[in-house]
């Protein structure tokens, strides 16, 4: 990108020296045609003086387009590599962070689903079954937290659940506890 800008900003001094030169030949006709006839020799030189040097002036501008291009091509060639690397730093941490939620569900539901975890709360949701059981229409808690968590899991890794396995009776249950 360097030798695209020293090529750029050399176009512009090659340009600048060909407008001054284009002035000047424009000021030396005028002054010709002060003291000379139109038609005279030495007018018609000049005149042809001044067309080279606005031909030149106007390659010099094509010139100084050109490098400019190049030198801003280049600079977008660079900001768009920049651009582009903090869209992908950008996608690298919500990526992250989507994982390490998604981690963090699964641990909760394997500990979810470990049978070694009881505490109090699942006893006593357990004694809360067998008093709600008896109307026939009540599920039982700790099996519904555990069906949400494996749908969260599921969802979690992109897999359908499984349907849920049927209830136990609380004459099972007696038997397991």
């Amino acid at each position: 990108m360097q030798a695209a800008e020293e090529t750029w900003r050399q176009a512009i001094e090659e340009e600048e020296a060909a407008s001054a030169a284009v002035v000047e030949a424009e000021r030396g006709l005028q002054q010709l045609l002060e003291h000379h006839i139109p038609s005279s020799p030495t007018v018609a030189n000049a005149e042809s003086e001044l067309d080279l040097r606005r031909s030149e002036y106007e390659c010099m501008q094509q010139a100084s387009d050109e490098a400019g291009a190049i030198f801003n091509l280049a600079q977008w060639e660079v900001i768009v590599a920049e651009r582009d690397h903090r869209r992908a730093e950008h996608e690298q941490r919500a990526q992250a962070v989507l994982q390490q939620s998604r981690a963090r569900q699964l641990h909760a539901s394997t500990i979810m689903v470990t049978p070694s975890h009881t505490n109090e709360q699942d006893e006593v949701r357990c004694g809360g079954v067998e008093e709600s059981s008896s109307s026939g229409n009540a599920r039982d808690p700790p099996t519904d937290s555990l069906m949400a968590m494996a749908i969260v899991a599921s969802q979690a890794f992109g897999v359908s659940p499984s349907p849920p396995a049927p209830s136990l009776t609380q004459p099972q249950m007696d038997g397991y506890l």
